[in-house]
């Protein structure tokens, strides 16, 4: 019986540990426009604090690349929005507009090497495009 109990509390012990990491990926970042119609953000997160990139964009005021008032750089914690043309993104089979103005948006991580380039971003968001079209 000690065996299994200790089989048990191991194994709850690798679930926690496997959710942690899953929570400590998930960034939730919520654009919403105030009552004086210009947008605030605020970021949601479960992470852990050892990222520096995304310590720095938890602290940042800054929002996406077309509200931003300065271009953003390397060390820039602004998201930037890269429009669907210029990562060659296919044609939509279907597609539902919203209203706008949008009063929320929600961005969230999604499972993909490191990209460190436009060439690099551009070939893994074709991929995940080309597997959510034409596989899954």
């Amino acid at each position: 019986i000690s065996i299994l109990l200790l089989l048990l509390f191991l194994l709850l012990i690798l679930f926690l540990l496997l959710l942690l990491y899953l929570l400590r990926l998930v960034i939730i970042v919520i654009i919403s426009s105030s009552s004086s119609s210009s947008s605030s953000i605020s970021i949601i997160k479960l992470i852990d604090d050892t990222n520096p990139i995304l310590r720095q964009l938890s602290s940042t005021s800054c929002h996406v690349k077309d509200v931003c008032d300065h271009q953003p750089s390397v060390s820039d914690p602004c998201l930037t929005i890269i429009p669907r043309e210029n990562w060659f993104a296919r044609e939509t089979k279907t597609a539902s507009y919203m209203k706008v103005p949008v009063l929320n948006v929600f961005i969230h991580h999604t499972a993909m090497d490191r990209c460190n380039s436009t060439e690099t971003c551009t070939k893994e968001m074709m991929e995940i495009q080309k597997f959510h079209m034409d596989t899954k």
